[in-house]
């Protein structure tokens, strides 16, 4: 991962840590801009390689100037930060080990668990690093433990298609990644500086931190960091939560999906906050067991549309060669295409939720490329300046809006509800009861394309036949 994309960089503001992140050493700086170059090859320039095209993304600094002057709730009130993995994932782990209400437990292997359902207890075996057996109580287990996940295994949780079938392996395509330092490309750099380069038919190119360190698997290199061959994984579980409804899933132990298009750790940022603020309730004694079955159901919806995006960059990497061929117009223009998905980062719809209460207005069309504010429940209450009563109320649309934690709409209206009318609005809310006349989602259209897309893409089930099912 190489690029912490707007919605998480939001929930990073929401917890006090945006600007801490932005600071980070080797982080790129908020004034460079997000470049992406197709080329012939990487050679320099007169020994006959030449660009095909481009296009940019304007740096931090230029889109906050431009969210601040628009202010019509389109933009995210966080926008991404280009930061490899490796320097987030360190950094995470030194703001946990300064909060005080964190166990942090170095060097534990997790071996299973029980799960009392109506006790209301999991118990969690460990050993520990010195291979001493070890047991912790708890009310919930969460598996952030990776797409090998032990504990949604010990769960009984599928994924689809499932691992360890004889069909495991059969993408059609697989990848070489390697994490390198070049102080070479650093320096001559012969198409400027990018961020992604495409040379035609040679994989591409990923500038990790606008300095030295890059992605790819070619060019004089000083130094390795991380290398391992890597084939495109598409998987979802059935469920998030367990049937005894005290173990939880989150992450790559939820989902897996390829590296292009940045869904798979913002995806999983998504799930910790969404799982926190409900835990939150839960613990507290106002939450109902209602906000754990729609964690599953929101983020499982939301992650189906981020495996299908994730697909089409995919096929887009493997069809560059035959794209450069027939659509090289496309390359020199400066397209929409890969500037950013807002629609699958700021426009998550959570309106299918036991959890909140729909008022019966139309939704707006979805597009992946583009964001449309709204407060309809389940929508992402959009970000708004604050420069007048008129210019809020039309983008947020009515006088009251109830947004929960993670910035989601519950409901809205124009007058203040009644008492026994605001009592079960609460209850909706907190997870204690559904509105009235709501029926569980059985499928949606995305989840059909999904199916037919897995089955075109060459991942069949475990019987053999060339199907997916979900």
């Amino acid at each position: 991962m190489d690029y912490t994309n707007s919605r998480s960089m939001k929930l990073l503001h929401l917890l006090g840590l945006a600007d801490t992140y932005r600071r980070q050493p080797d982080a790129v700086s908020e004034t460079t801009e997000f470049t992406s170059v197709f080329v012939t090859g990487f050679r320099p320039k007169e020994e006959g390689d030449k660009e095909l095209g481009s296009w940019r993304v304007e740096s931090v600094v230029e889109q906050k100037a431009e969210s601040r002057r628009v202010n019509d709730g389109s933009f995210p009130a966080e926008h991404g930060q280009r930061c490899s993995q490796v320097v987030f994932e360190n950094w995470m782990r030194d703001v946990f080990g300064k909060i005080d209400s964190v166990d942090f437990r170095v060097g534990w292997e997790y071996t299973g668990h029980g799960e009392d359902g109506k006790g209301g207890q999991v118990r969690a075996f460990f050993n520990d690093e010195n291979g001493q057996k070890r047991e912790i109580v708890g009310a919930y287990l969460v598996g952030c433990d990776g797409g090998r996940s032990r504990v949604r295994e010990a769960a009984g949780i599928p994924y689809r298609p499932p691992y360890g079938s004889n069909n495991e392996h059969n993408s059609p395509t697989r990848f070489y990644l390697v994490d390198f330092r070049s102080a070479q490309l650093a320096q001559s750099r012969p198409f400027g500086r990018f961020w992604h380069v495409f040379p035609v038919g040679n994989g591409f190119i990923i500038d990790q931190d606008d300095q030295d360190t890059f992605t790819a698997h070619y060019i004089a290199i000083d130094s390795i960091l991380v290398h391992g061959r890597w084939q495109p994984s598409f998987r979802i579980v059935d469920s998030y939560i367990s049937d005894g409804g005290r173990v939880l899933l989150a992450g790559d132990a939820a989902h897996r999906t390829p590296p292009p298009g940045g869904y798979g750790m913002n995806s999983g940022i998504v799930d910790a906050f969404d799982l926190g603020w409900r835990f939150a309730a839960m613990v507290k004694g106002y939450g109902g067991p209602l906000l754990l079955t729609s964690y599953s159901l929101e983020r499982r919806r939301s992650m189906i549309q981020a495996l299908l995006r994730s697909h089409r960059h995919v096929m887009e990497h493997l069809g560059l060669e035959e794209l450069c061929a027939k659509n090289e117009h496309l390359l020199k223009s400066d397209t929409v295409e890969g500037k950013a998905d807002f629609g699958l980062e700021l426009d998550l719809r959570y309106d299918f939720s036991p959890c909140v209460v729909p008022d019966g207005s139309p939704a707006l069309l979805w597009d992946v490329n583009r964001y449309a504010p709204s407060t309809r429940p389940g929508s992402r209450a959009p970000r708004v300046i604050l420069k007048g009563r008129e210019h809020v109320g039309r983008i947020w649309e009515r006088s009251l809006v109830l947004v929960r934690p993670d910035a989601h709409v519950v409901w809205r209206g124009n007058k203040a509800p009644e008492s026994w009318e605001a009592r079960q609005i609460v209850m909706v809310a907190s997870g204690r009861t559904t509105a009235p006349g709501y029926q569980k989602p059985t499928s949606n259209e995305d989840e059909e394309r999904f199916t037919k897309t897995m089955a075109a893409f060459g991942i069949k089930s475990s019987d053999g036949e060339r199907a997916f099912q979900l």
